[in-house]
């Protein structure tokens, strides 16, 4: 994909459910898995950064059911975790890399973490600095500063330790590494960071206490699993958040959005600008406040100075605000956010650079930057620097007209927080998506295209994309018993695409070929390897950004598009299925035993619900179809008066 374009939306109007937090499900995963007993984990973020944490753990022994958005974790205790058979890859994750750290410093065996290039260019060593004081043996790159890190876990002792810097992720790297000593640790922060891991630790039964900017672990406790309820992100409510409020006539609801006060800095910033933000309903969720937020059209906002206690707050919004402040009279002025150079990119300097590139007037500094607001903004191609926050601000310049342009790597950005660019739900002047699952017969696919045809929506076949996998695969001499490493391989040297309602593999129209009873067959087999779903993943979703969508298969409504507008399951039993299958591949010139299809859709059935990797189920949210005994045109009417009537 060499370019994204991101056009203007007049007004945003509407609610929407940011997707979970990031930091949180980090956690949870970590503190289930070194917990005894099985955990829940509800509302679980489907991203890349998450994926790797869970990985990691997998990969370290814990067993984890992965059911969409519910993990069910069997956690082994303190001292469970077992040695790698091979290095962890934390991808992206800094998150991943820094706490794995401080686990695994306190285990008695040795480990290697490593990561994507962004990743081993970003410093580790705030992180070994501590956790040597306490005795681990931890080395790495370019004088232990850089991953990869190679560790020799051992016992550790408690310490005191003051923080130069304030950091999540290094605090909550020593507290977790605290839990395996003998004695009290304390950490002491410069000025409060988040504090996610202080809330939880308690909640698995930690010896863990608060005194200011000082807290302070008891180790030796044993952990114990809890349920965890993963509210929304803050991080990623607050690009819709200033998009509504830059916007004229807008009024968005954000639903069920964390609100812990670490992280809402954004907040009273945009509030002391004038912005119309209210919060409402606010409760308790799994030890974390959680609220809905209203935001309103603002005209007139003022600019802001942020510096001091407000910048940890806000640090992972600094590009948001960045938009926010190009369009408030006067200067706003950013200081005391060094920490911003040393993120996924340089985020002062990528900032300055793109709002340059959009008419702004900006001054950058140091420890910050300087912009002065302006009504001329225009719309320009502007970069990501393979900086998914940064992608995710220039998306939210869509209120002025701003696009996106760049090559294939730097949008792998894209992947880190996945859901946010592709799942607009419920709200006006974004494109929609109607979701519809169901197992192969239940008629999703003519549905789904009298359903474009009617509302002028792109029709997504991916049934039609996974077929055509299949066939490549085929064509290299793969079958089930082939290994991921095949799979992979394969897929390295294969196109597959999907434009103007044809199917293309390695730029060959394979319409047709696909249609065939072996390509269905391996289509199943094939869609249950995490390698060939990551592959498609990406296709499947980058259609949204050009045109609202009709989307079916079998895990539309659950991975795919999880905050689709309207979600659909689609079913009928498998003697009709089997039925109106014999009929379509009969008239397609095959010889066809209608015995033998129905007991192929029941081993179908069973492998996609039985799959580990996004298995056929219904979302709590899609309303259910038994079109058994039904015609096309009573289930289509259904659906449309559904979808038109606005009603879920």
């Amino acid at each position: 994909m060499d370019k994204i374009e991101i056009t203007g939306a007049a007004r945003l109007s509407g609610e929407l459910a940011p997707p979970p937090d990031k930091s949180i499900s980090h956690r949870a995963v970590m503190l289930s898995s070194l917990a005894k007993g099985r955990g829940v984990v509800r509302n679980f973020l489907r991203a890349q950064d998450t994926e790797s944490t869970m990985a990691a753990f997998r990969t370290l022994g814990i067993e984890i059911e992965d059911n969409g958005d519910v993990l069910l974790i069997h956690g082994k205790g303190l001292h469970g975790l077992r040695e790698a058979n091979d290095v962890i890859d934390c991808g992206n994750s800094g998150t991943t890399m820094r706490l794995l750290t401080g686990i695994l410093s306190a285990n008695p065996f040795f480990s290697v973490l490593t990561g994507d290039s962004s990743l081993r260019s970003r410093p580790m060593k705030r992180v070994i600095t501590p956790l040597s004081m306490m005795g681990a043996l931890i080395s790495g790159r370019d004088g232990n500063r850089l991953a990869p890190l190679a560790i020799s876990g051992r016992k550790l002792n408690p310490i005191s330790y003051d923080m130069p810097i304030a950091s999540a992720q290094v605090k909550s790297s020593v507290l977790l590494a605290s839990l395996y000593t003998e004695g009290i640790t304390m950490v002491k922060e410069p000025v409060r960071s988040r504090d996610h891991t202080e809330r939880m630790l308690p909640a698995f039964g930690a010896d863990l206490r608060t005194d200011g900017l000082t807290v302070s672990v008891q180790g030796g406790r044993e952990l114990y699993s809890q349920e965890i309820d993963v509210p929304g992100d803050f991080s990623s409510a607050a690009f819709f958040m200033v998009a509504a409020i830059i916007i004229p006539g807008s009024e968005v609801l954000l639903k069920n959005v964390g609100i812990n006060p670490t992280r809402t800095g954004l907040i009273s910033v945009l509030q002391s600008m004038g912005a119309d933000i209210r919060i409402m309903n606010t409760r308790s969720v799994s030890g974390e406040p959680v609220a809905d937020i209203v935001c309103r059209g603002t005209s007139g906002l003022k600019a802001a100075t942020v510096a001091g206690d407000m910048v940890p707050s806000l640090i992972d919004e600094f590009p948001i605000l960045c938009i926010a402040a190009a369009r408030a009279e006067g200067t706003t002025m950013i200081r005391g956010a060094e920490e911003l150079r040393v993120k996924e990119s340089d985020r002062i300097k990528a900032m300055a650079k793109e709002m340059i590139r959009m008419g702004a007037a900006v001054e950058e500094h140091p420890d910050g930057i300087d912009i002065t607001g302006t009504d001329t903004l225009s719309g320009a191609d502007v970069y990501s620097h393979g900086d998914h926050r940064i992608a995710m601000g220039h998306g939210r310049g869509r209120a002025f007209g701003s696009r996106n342009n760049d090559d294939p790597r730097r949008w792998r950005c894209r992947h880190i927080i996945p859901r946010f660019l592709f799942t607009h739900p419920r709200i006006d002047g974004m494109n929609a998506v109607i979701a519809i699952d169901g197992p192969s017969g239940a008629g999703k696919s003519t549905i789904a295209r009298l359903l474009a045809r009617e509302l002028g929506y792109q029709y997504l076949d991916t049934g039609a994309l996974y077929r055509a996998v299949a066939l490549g695969l085929l064509q290299h001499g793969l079958n089930e018993e082939s290994t991921d490493a095949e799979i992979i391989a394969a897929l390295d040297r294969t196109t597959v695409s999907f434009r103007e309602g044809k199917v293309f593999l390695d730029r060959k129209d394979v319409s047709e070929d696909i249609r065939s009873p072996e390509a269905s067959h391996y289509a199943s087999v094939f869609s249950a390897r995490r390698a060939v779903r990551e592959f498609l993943l990406d296709t499947q979703r980058e259609a949204l950004h050009h045109a609202n969508l009709v989307a079916e298969g079998r895990d539309m409504t659950t991975v795919v598009f999880p905050y689709a507008s309207w979600k659909f399951y689609l079913d009928a039993s498998a003697q009709e299925r089997a039925r109106r299958r014999a009929l379509e591949l009969r008239a397609k010139g095959y010889d066809i035993d209608e015995e033998k299809i129905r007991l192929d859709i029941l081993e179908r059935d069973a492998r996609d619900s039985g799959r580990d990797i996004a298995p056929l189920k219904r979302a709590d949210d899609a309303m259910f179809i038994d079109s058994t005994g039904l015609s096309v045109e009573d289930v289509f009417r259904h659906i449309l008066d559904v979808i038109r009537e606005g009603r879920q």
